[in-house]
């Protein structure tokens, strides 16, 4: 998920929504303005949960996407796996 600072402040802001809606998710919070997570909620369904805690308005933009095999960066180990492997990001 990347958003603006007018949605959220802080990522603490939203891994709170994360935690309360999807008890089960994993994220990371590698880059400004940016949340990696996985979630057995669709995005529109998240989409519905931020909205409806974080209101919408000037300037409140996100995007929620699922990440596909198609992808390249340079990030912490951390968040490769949390990509590449959702259903067990922490490698337990």
């Amino acid at each position: 998920m990347v958003y603006s600072s007018a949605l959220a402040s802080s990522h603490t802001v939203l891994t709170n929504i994360l935690d309360v809606i999807d008890p089960k998710c994993d994220w990371n919070t590698l880059m400004n303005n940016c949340v990696f997570f996985t979630s057995e909620l669709t995005a529109s369904q998240l989409a519905k949960h931020f909205e409806s805690s974080l209101g919408t308005g000037p300037g409140k933009f996100y995007l929620i996407t699922e990440v596909s095999s198609n992808k390249q960066g340079r990030l912490s180990e951390r968040s490769w796996r949390l990509l590449n492997n959702p259903n067990n990001p922490r490698g337990a």
